[in-house]
């Protein structure tokens, strides 16, 4: 039992390094070298890009090897016995979907942000017109979909690293491992806001994941919600 044990923490650290160096960083900026070639420049906002054929391709290269490296992990893991998210849509969960809606709904009329949909595409469109605006909205929600299955996904590794050291599965592990992952990436690409935003959403999204019995749908929804309303 306790060579199965340790066996699990070495697995499991394994999936928290492959889902934060693969997934994320490898997937993420390799697609630069085209944007390099393509624009002259890499790591800049793609409000600088010239060209809106850049931002589709780069995007889907992103959404192609990021699903093709989410599946290999996915498939490794439940080998293992460690991969632990439910997709089953239980009472708990439903009641806080219905709570999280009645209070994101309200809070998108009265709180302005630029996260939007509908920001989303006006940006877009003034930089590239209306049907190139429009193709490339829609791959940025695409790569939201996955963006976000990747992150369910790492708050769920890091909250068994956690359940698995300490045994104690009331801590959020899994959104405290993303805050200073994910969150702490965010201070290095867009600045101190950003950071502070990103590492108290990581939090939030590992209370609603252990609160929803490790279901992928209260902190999924949360993610797509806070980028759509």
């Amino acid at each position: 039992m306790g060579r199965y044990h340790e066996q699990n923490k070495k697995n499991a650290v394994f999936g928290a390094v492959y889902l934060f160096v693969v997934v994320l960083l490898i997937v993420e900026f390799v697609p630069e070298i085209y944007v390099y070639f393509r624009e002259g420049f890499a790591f800049r906002s793609f409000t600088q890009w010239k060209h809106a054929d850049t931002a589709f391709i780069t995007l889907w290269m992103i959404i192609v090897l990021r699903s093709a490296a989410l599946r290999l992990y996915k498939n490794w893991m439940l080998k293992k016995g460690l991969f632990r998210v439910s997709v089953v849509i239980n009472r708990r969960s439903t009641i806080m979907l219905t709570l999280m809606i009645c209070v994101m709904l309200p809070a998108a009329l009265f709180i302005p942000h630029t996260f939007s949909l509908a920001a989303h595409y006006k940006t877009r469109a003034g930089l590239w017109g209306i049907t190139w605006g429009l193709l490339n909205t829609i791959s940025q929600y695409i790569y939201y979909i996955v963006e976000g299955i990747k992150i369910v996904w790492m708050v769920d590794v890091f909250q068994t690293m956690g359940e698995l050291w300490t045994s104690k599965k009331a801590v959020p592990w899994g959104g405290i491992g993303l805050a200073l992952t994910w969150g702490v990436l965010h201070y290095f690409t867009k600045g101190t806001t950003q950071l502070i935003a990103h590492s108290a959403l990581s939090l939030v999204m590992g209370m609603l994941f252990v609160l929803g019995k490790r279901s992928f749908w209260p902190p999924f929804v949360l993610w797509m919600s806070a980028l759509v309303l």
